[in-house]
């Protein structure tokens, strides 16, 4: 897995781990993360090097492409969406993801390459930032607030939101990715670091909602002195969602190139306007309803992908 592709991968999971499971409590988080994980590997061990891409061979396998990367673009859309918290007073204004879904749609469109090239670029700020605010909530936690608690929708929730940054897998490469479940693995470890340090802070009534992490940011003490790290918490969550989806944008459009390579560029601009609009309909829960159809269009190319593979093989 080479070095731009993890970057891309752990900047996208920025918005899992800092806006989703610190709401989730972190055991939630590090079940769903190691399923999560689980999954990952188990597909990388299956699909290979060349990923998703190769399904689209088979008629079967480019219905269930169509049907993933429809699933990835409604989940682009969801990314973007989470760029709303970043500024908490004015959630619910669908302009911060009119203009990440803009960026993120012209970032891919000059280039495979280019999202991972920023991710390259942005994950360094992204980790400082982040481990700031961290290391410095981290003596004000309190070990009370940090009692266990389960529940099966919010781990669901979490090894959902973890899968995301698997979209790589849909990117052609000419090796393999063993990264990936680590990468996963890192990043489930993160999401319980954050969800515990928040609300060991907080406490775990105010640690709810994907604003949690920001609204840590608020109490943040620096050698006794309250300090206001707002701003810098709101270009992280910004950071991550424009991460998250120009990979989901981009492993959509490798899924195009498969199933209509000479149309693939004009399908992309007609379908900005569709997301564009859907980035504006409030209330739309699409990490569950593009989650599971993602999960189906996946889980139907990597078995028809495998037996595929395994019929040319025999002959």
């Amino acid at each position: 897995m080479r070095r731009r592709e993890r970057a891309l991968c752990f900047t996208a999971a920025a918005v899992p781990v800092l806006q989703l499971c610190p709401g989730l409590g972190w055991l939630p988080a590090v079940a769903g993360g190691a399923c999560a994980a689980l999954l990952l590997y188990i597909c990388t061990r299956l699909l290979g090097p060349k990923g998703l891409s190769e399904a689209a061979r088979w008629p079967a396998g480019r219905v269930a492409s169509a049907l993933l990367a429809a699933a990835l673009a409604g989940l682009a859309v969801w990314s973007a969406r989470q760029g709303e918290y970043a500024f908490p007073q004015t959630a619910g204004k669908p302009l911060p993801a009119v203009l990440l879904l803009i960026l993120a749609w012209a970032a891919v469109r000059r280039g495979r390459e280019v999202p991972a090239r920023c991710a390259g670029v942005l994950l360094p700020i992204l980790a400082a930032l982040c481990g700031s605010v961290l290391a410095f909530s981290l003596p004000q936690t309190r070990l009370a607030w940090l009692r266990p608690t389960w529940s099966t929708p919010k781990a669901l929730r979490a090894c959902g939101a973890l899968l995301l940054p698997g979209a790589v897998l849909c990117l052609p490469s000419s090796e393999e990715r063993k990264g990936v479940p680590v990468s996963a693995l890192a990043a489930a470890l993160a999401a319980a670091v954050t969800a515990a340090v928040t609300a060991g802070t907080l406490s775990p009534a105010l640690a709810q909602g994907p604003a949690a992490f920001w609204s840590l940011s608020r109490s943040v003490s620096v050698l006794g002195v309250v300090r206001r790290f707002e701003a810098l918490v709101s270009a992280a969550l910004l950071i991550g969602s424009f991460s998250l989806s120009a990979l989901l944008l981009n492993a959509g459009r490798c899924m195009l190139d498969r199933l209509a390579p000479n149309k693939a560029n004009q399908l992309s601009e007609l379908a900005l306007p569709i997301l564009l609009a859907l980035a504006c309909l409030p209330g739309a829960d699409l990490l569950s309803v593009c989650g599971a159809a993602a999960m189906i269009g996946g889980v139907f190319c990597v078995l028809i992908q495998r037996a595929g593979g395994k019929n040319r093989s025999k002959k």
